[in-house]
C-alpha cells in the first residue's frame, strides 16, 4: 500500500510507533523513525529482522525546534521527500483536579502532546507543499471528546483536544495542496505500561496497538484519498 513512499514516524520505539513502523515497513514503506532513547530503538531493529534496511533512526526530542528540523532534513538528504508524517509522540498524566496541578505538568503534556505536532509539521510542510503531496496522521484521544472526559485529567484532554482541533484546521489551510490531515483518536491502548498502572482492568476491552496501526495505514495510502480532516475514533470496547 505504501510502496515508494518515505514517512517519518515520531515515538517509533514506544509501544505504538513500532507497531506502526513494521506495519509500514511490512507494506513497502520507507521510514525515518524520530526516537528518544538508543536501548528501545536497538530492540525495535533487532525486532523487524530483514526489515531493517528500509529503516533509518534519528535520536532527538519532537518537542524541540532544531531536533524537528534535523529529522527532516535527514529525510529529505537520504531520499529527496517526504511523502507521510505520522506524530505518535505523546504522553498521559493525570490522577489531580485541575487546581492541584501544577505549571510543570500542564507545560509537560502541551509540549508532549501538542506542540510536538505543531512542530513537526511546520518542519515537513514546505517539503511535502513543493512535492504537491502529503499524508500527515496525528494522535489525539478519545478524552478530546465529550464522551471520553474523565475527571482528574484535564490537561490531558486539554493537550489531545489541542492536537484535534489542530488536525482540522490544517486540514483546511492544505486543501488544495493536496495534502491530507486527519487523526486518530484512541481510547486505552492496550500495552504493557497501561496494564502495570491498570491491573484490575478489563485489558479484552482495550485497543491493541496493530489494530491503531492499520487505521493510520489505511488514512496513508491512496485509498483515502478523500479522506481530509477526519478525527476517527478507534475506541474498542473501552
Amino acid at each position: 500500500m505504501l510502496r515508494g513512499k518515505v514517512a517519518i514516524i515520531t515515538g517509533s520505539a514506544g509501544a505504538l510507533g513500532s507497531a506502526v513502523t513494521r506495519t509500514f515497513l511490512e507494506n513497502g514503506a520507507t521510514v525515518v523513525a524520530l526516537y528518544h532513547t538508543e536501548e528501545k530503538f536497538s530492540r525495535l531493529r533487532e525486532s523487524l529482522g530483514t526489515l531493517n534496511g528500509a529503516l533509518i533512526g534519528v535520536q532527538g526530542d519532537a518537542t524541540l525546534p532544531d531536533d524537528c528540523a534535523r529529522l527532516v532534513e535527514k529525510a529529505v538528504t537520504e531520499y529527496g521527500k517526504v511523502d507521510i508524517l505520522v506524530n505518535v509522540v505523546g504522553g498521559w498524566t493525570g490522577g489531580k483536579t485541575l487546581e492541584k496541578t501544577d505549571t510543570e505538568e500542564w507545560d509537560k503534556m502541551m509540549n508532549l502532546n501538542a506542540k510536538s505536532v505543531y512542530l513537526c509539521c511546520r518542519a515537513v510542510l514546505p517539503h511535502m507543499i513543493e512535492g504537491g503531496y502529503g499524508k500527515i496522521v496525528n494522535i489525539s484521544a478519545k478524552s478530546s471528546a465529550r464522551e471520553g472526559r474523565k475527571k482528574r485529567s484535564a490537561i490531558y484532554a486539554a493537550s489531545k483536544g489541542a492536537v484535534r482541533v489542530l488536525t482540522q484546521a490544517m486540514a483546511e489551510e492544505l486543501l488544495d495542496e493536496n495534502i491530507n490531515v486527519n487523526c486518530v483518536m484512541p481510547s486505552t491502548i492496550d500495552t504493557e505500561d497501561n496494564r502495570r498502572m491498570m491491573p484490575k482492568a478489563d485489558h479484552s476491552r482495550w485497543v491493541p496497538p496493530q489494530r491503531i496501526a492499520d487505521t493510520i495505514l489505511f488514512l496513508c495510502s491512496d485509498k483515502a484519498i478523500e479522506i481530509n480532516g477526519a478525527c476517527i475514533p478507534v475506541y474498542g470496547k473501552s
